[in-house]
């Protein structure tokens, strides 16, 4: 996993490390693409941003926002094709065109802008999640008949690695760790399915230190080139950068991070809230220190 961590295009900086704690740029939103986004009959509660185009068709957005703080609740860098539905909150900013047919933004205005520099995120979160990858898992990993198990001590920080096969085929997960902990469980290969299959929080080591939730819980696919989500309810976020997603059906709580996105899942207003310091290799420093200079044009809420 190191010599993976080694070959992404930025690391993070030990001046980013409170940045590190959160997905940056993407953290205001339910999700944020790097590429082109094709989604219909379904919603997002909360924002969105796209960095390519972005087709939608019986679309949602917005819904669980409030109105007075919604802010811009769907950023697209490129074209914008929205055929019925609705933007609940907020604006809606192109940096292309914009058809909107029979789409209404109905407590916000739309308009043709740039408010995301989408190349300097891609080069922080695709380094976050490769140097995410690179940790040595401290918590234990149980392959129960298909059904995966992650048992974590860690009040801070519990860390796990499982392979595709047994991701592929798992019928359920379970993830036991104090509360408020943060749970990272990295998985590794590049065709992922995140499909037909339970989450559970449950106390499997009865160490009375409570158990963790959704928003503490990261799911990250640092090598993923095409992932599959389906029949799920994905208790936690999503970071995975280099993957081309098909979200045929199902819901996520929490925050998706990919290069492309289509499909007709459901995004639920949560987010990722749990802490994740990390440190790079001495020799990343300058082309990190680069990187960072260009975050400085995202605009963060």
């Amino acid at each position: 996993m190191l010599a993976v961590a080694a070959t992404c295009a930025a690391f993070i900086t030990s001046s980013q490390l409170s940045e590190a704690q959160t997905l940056g740029a993407a953290g205001d939103y339910n999700y944020f693409v790097f590429g082109n986004v094709n989604m219909s009959n379904s919603d997002v509660e909360g924002r969105a941003a796209v960095g390519g185009n972005a087709t939608y068709q019986n679309y949602g957005v917005g819904n669980k926002l409030n109105g007075a703080t919604a802010g811009d609740s769907l950023v697209v860098g490129g074209n914008l094709n929205y055929n019925n539905g609705q933007v609940f909150q907020g604006d809606v900013v192109y940096g292309g065109t914009a058809s909107l047919n029979s789409a209404t933004v109905q407590n916000g205005t739309a308009s043709k802008g740039s408010v995301i520099d989408f190349g300097s995120a891609q080069s922080y979160l695709t380094g976050l999640s490769g140097s995410i990858g690179g940790l040595s898992a401290n918590g234990s990993y149980l392959n129960y008949y298909g059904g995966l198990q992650f048992v974590g001590t860690d009040l801070a920080l519990n860390t796990f690695y499982v392979g595709a096969n047994d991701f592929n085929a798992a019928h359920g997960i379970v993830i036991d760790a104090p509360a408020n902990s943060t749970v990272v469980i990295n998985i590794g290969g590049q065709n992922v399915n995140f499909d037909n299959l339970g989450i559970s929080f449950v106390d499997k080591n009865n160490d009375g230190s409570g158990i963790t939730d959704r928003g503490h819980v990261l799911y990250n696919f640092y090598e993923a080139t095409n992932l599959s989500i389906g029949g799920i309810s994905v208790q936690g976020s999503i970071l995975a950068p280099l993957a081309d997603v098909n979200f045929s059906n199902g819901n996520v709580e929490g925050t998706l991070v990919s290069k492309t996105l289509t499909g007709s899942g459901e995004f639920h207003y949560y987010g990722f809230q749990g802490e994740v310091k990390v440190v790079p290799e001495p020799s990343s420093m300058l082309l990190l220190g680069i990187a960072a200079l260009g975050l400085v044009g995202i605009r963060r809420r």
